[in-house]
């Protein structure tokens, strides 16, 4: 809270921290701030400001671990989004297995299923693109290289053990 509140204080979004904290005394369920992303500006009021800490924050940290299938990872951004069973149809639905990035993302609360797997494949194109040129040049597909990747992340069982793996494939 104290970090909170000083880098809230160091963003202009507060002019007192002394009068902040009366305001959190006060308003005493409003104590402990979620991590996330909040919609801010210097022109709230301490009153102001509490209230949108308070409800919670617009975007939150969602991680995909490695290794995980699409089906796994509508489960992690259902949970951490609140997702419907609609929108977990919808992001599911939206792509290939294989082109969900995994990787830590901060997404809007209110964005929905399509939304954020259009986010991902975005990501995995951003990061897969760079192999393109090696694809091309040791003349396979991209979504032969795709296919072996996963098949390798699969099958390890160590970090020691990819190399062995790839050579095998």
């Amino acid at each position: 809270r104290e970090e909170t509140i000083s880098r809230l204080k160091t963003e202009k979004l507060i002019r007192s921290e002394r009068a902040f904290r009366f305001v959190l005394f006060l308003r005493a369920e409003y104590g402990n701030f979620r991590p996330g992303g909040y919609d801010l500006s210097p022109r709230f009021s301490a009153w102001s400001l509490v209230g949108v800490l308070g409800r919670g924050p617009a975007e939150v940290w969602v991680t995909i671990p490695e290794g995980k299938r699409k089906e796994e990872i509508a489960e992690i951004m259902a949970g951490a989004l609140g997702w419907s069973p609609a929108e977990s149809r919808a992001f599911l639905s939206a792509g290939e297995e294989g082109h969900y990035f995994p990787d830590t993302y901060l997404v809007p609360l209110r964005e929905g299923g399509a939304a954020t797997a259009i986010r991902m494949f975005s990501r995995f194109e951003e990061k897969f693109s760079l192999y393109y040129p090696k694809f091309l040049k040791a003349n396979i597909k991209n979504d032969t290289a795709l296919k072996i990747a996963s098949l390798i992340e699969r099958e390890r069982g160590s970090e020691a053990d990819m190399p062995l793996i790839a050579g095998i494939i």
